[in-house]
């Protein structure tokens, strides 16, 4: 798949217009064959913040999108 393809629809999806109510999109990327696992630190999108799931991160990735940052776009 080609990798500006995918940031363009990401973009894209990122700069439709929020459901009343919604202050964010926060959608979940999962890379099953790990085609892209090598070019996410590449991945620059206009309206969102990428943020990578280690072994050793859940607790914190969870914390900052339910308590500290609860209006920026995650991918």
């Amino acid at each position: 798949m080609d990798t500006d393809k995918v940031i363009q629809d990401l973009n894209r999806r990122f700069a439709a217009p929020l459901p009343e109510f919604y202050q964010r999109r926060i959608i979940f990327w999962y890379d099953e064959d790990k085609e892209f696992e090598d070019k996410l630190d590449e991945v620059v999108l206009e309206n969102a913040k990428v943020i990578a799931l280690t072994g050793n991160n859940a607790f914190s990735v969870k914390k900052l999108l339910s308590v500290d940052d609860l209006t920026t776009n995650y991918l």
